[in-house]
């Protein structure tokens, strides 16, 4: 078995060119811990994996990334790590973990879909990079994607001097979201979901097409994202958001015999699966006299 490559699965976008290598550093045992605060996981999970990656990764392609983070006392996130794609950002963190920690990632806990039992197991880090890479071979060069709207949309009259109220939009087009993205959700609507996912669809929208085929782009609809994503109908929220499922994730599902029923079965590897904690014994078996 072999740790997973320094390669993105798709890369920062720069110039129209795709910046994917990356080289780790390499962590010391305070870095460690400030890793395994599980409090900071837990109530800040976007924010844990920006720094753990800034922590744990010296540059991407030329681009400094721990020595910048502590250049600025380690209070913001050099720019190239927010433009990390979701799946991207995901991928770092356990090939850090391959080659920093351990190739396999231990004691992974799910429950087989067949005997419905709980149980725990390694995952070798070579099958992560495979269903990784199986995930992204879905994506385009692109870093855009379009969805055709069903019913037209029709801006408010009210609002006519942004948008055309006579000239519906019929497609959207969106980028793929960023940990930036993720950073900037996590700290406005932590504590309400459902105005998050809105909040994510108007922040990554691109650009906006009428029935006239006019090109509306960020700059033109960025202040009326919200309404659109809003006021849509139905049925067209529901295929954007089943747009957004077929992109991939950062929880890879990795397919596995169930130690129980031998039975294929699936796992998800969360991030918060890695760099486990190790409590240290000092003290020892006595025997009786």
């Amino acid at each position: 078995m072999s740790a997973l490559p320094l390669t993105l699965p798709f890369g920062v976008l720069r110039n129209g060119n795709r910046l994917k290598s990356f080289e780790l550093f390499s962590i010391n045992a305070g870095d460690l811990n400030l890793i395994q605060d599980d409090t900071y996981q837990k109530n800040h999970p976007s924010r844990w994996i920006a720094r753990t990656i800034c922590l744990c990764v010296d540059s991407i392609e030329g681009n400094s990334v721990r020595a910048e983070f502590d250049r600025e006392g380690r209070k913001k996130y050099p720019e190239i790590v927010l433009d990390l794609p979701a799946l991207d950002s995901a991928f770092v963190l356990y090939a850090a973990h391959s080659h920093l920690i351990n190739e396999k990632i231990t004691n992974v806990t799910s429950v087989c879909q067949m005997c419905q039992r709980k149980f725990t197991m390694d995952i070798e880090t070579e099958d992560l990079a495979r269903e990784i890479n199986n995930d992204v071979s879905i994506m385009t060069s692109d870093d855009t994607f379009v969805v055709d709207l069903m019913d037209p949309y029709s801006y408010p009259v009210k609002d006519s001097q942004i948008l055309d109220s006579n000239d519906p939009i019929v497609s959207l087009e969106f980028r793929i979201p960023t940990l930036g993205d993720s950073l900037k959700l996590e700290t406005e609507f932590r504590d309400n979901e459902i105005h998050a996912e809105a909040a994510l669809l108007s922040l990554v929208m691109k650009s906006a097409t009428t029935t006239s085929g006019n090109l509306l782009k960020r700059q033109e609809i960025a202040s009326v994202a919200r309404k659109i994503i809003n006021g849509v109908s139905a049925r067209d929220v529901v295929a954007i958001n089943n747009a957004f499922s077929r992109l991939p994730h950062m929880t890879p599902i990795v397919s596995v015999s169930c130690p129980l029923c031998s039975e294929d079965t699936e796992v998800s590897i969360r991030p918060t699966v890695l760099f486990p904690r190790v409590t240290i014994s000092f003290s020892r078996n006595r025997t009786k006299e």
